[in-house]
């Protein structure tokens, strides 16, 4: 399975369904088209990611920086959290938008391994959040 985007690196979703992101990326590099390539696949479920913590707000879905190992140069395990963001007060009108929102990233082809809730400080305000971690293998191709 490949993704096709200008630095020419397939990426594979662990549970190994196919996708395919074609789009101008503002970044270039191994790890930012790993994180392009996320957002566009919540963007494909009707999502609003966010990559830049000043836009972080309440009914987005924060993507944050990954952690990876390498195998080599050219294979690395990602790991990538994302942060579905409530609205205050984090009353059950919240709680339903979140869960709903954890639902549909689940039956998607991004890999969740993990998942957990928590409360995302953003500015003074405190909003309800849940964390999940999604794991992606990536290849770089020549």
């Amino acid at each position: 399975m490949a993704v096709t985007y200008q630095y020419n690196a397939p990426l594979q979703y662990y549970n190994s369904q196919d996708f395919t992101y074609v789009g101008t990326e503002i970044y270039q590099g191994f790890f930012a088209s790993t994180i392009n390539t996320v957002a566009a696949s919540l963007v494909a479920l009707g999502l609003v990611p966010v990559t830049d913590p000043r836009n972080a707000r309440p009914l987005t879905v924060f993507v944050e920086l990954p952690t990876f190992t390498c195998f080599n140069n050219q294979i690395a395990d990602i790991t990538i959290d994302l942060r579905v963001l409530g609205a205050p007060p984090g009353n059950s009108d919240a709680t339903d938008y979140i869960l709903g929102v954890v639902d549909t990233i689940m039956n998607s082809e991004i890999a969740v391994v993990s998942g957990s809730p928590s409360v995302a400080t953003i500015g003074s305000a405190e909003l309800p959040a849940y964390d999940l971690t999604i794991r992606i293998a990536s290849r770089r191709v020549p």
